[in-house]
């Protein structure tokens, strides 16, 4: 998404052992009215690790699960008409297109996480993502989990949600302001 979220919701429901949710809906909010939404379910019968990426043009599907396929790329959109007088003119125009299934090389993930954290070492080069990152996705994960505390609250994050990280928003936030924040 290029920016942080703005907002953090979560809801969820403990039916195994209380206190520990086994499944759970996240809801983030982005600029321009983008968002993400994430399903979890430790209960769930049918393994699914699945994003669709919803676009003005396109429509892509990315199913980790797959062996072959991984990715797929629809040529779906609505349109809406750009001119009507009344109401009985507006209609939306579905387009429904072909499907593409790009050529993606199956390798196995850890495996290049493993490469190129050796080959950064090695040259010295930055990582694709580094700690950085991994600590905004720990904020992020802390501030759902407040949210499903408080019954799927909204949650603010620090920050003005722009490519400024979490830990940069923070540390620009004088100490008695994060005190009751």
């Amino acid at each position: 998404m290029d920016s942080l979220p703005h907002t953090v919701s979560c809801w969820g429901n403990a039916h195994i052992t209380p206190g520990i949710e086994d499944v759970t809906s996240l809801h983030l909010t982005f600029d321009n009215h983008r968002i993400a939404m994430v399903h979890s379910s430790w209960l769930d019968p049918k393994k699914v690790r699945e994003m669709t990426f919803v676009g003005t043009r396109r429509m892509i599907v990315y199913d980790d699960v797959a062996v072959h396929e991984k990715i797929k790329i629809y040529d779906a959109r609505v349109e809406v008409p750009p001119h009507y007088d009344t109401f009985a003119e507006f209609q939306y125009s579905y387009h429904y297109g072909d499907m593409y299934v790009p050529y993606v090389k199956q390798e196995e993930p850890l495996k290049l996480e493993c490469q190129h954290f050796v080959e950064c070492i090695r040259t010295g080069r930055k990582p694709l993502t580094s700690g950085r990152e991994g600590l905004e996705v720990v904020r992020i994960l802390e501030l759902a989990t407040q949210s499903l505390r408080n019954g799927g609250v909204p949650v603010h994050v620090n920050g003005n949600g722009s490519k400024q990280t979490l830990f940069e928003a923070e540390s620009a936030v004088p100490a008695a302001a994060t005190a009751h924040s």
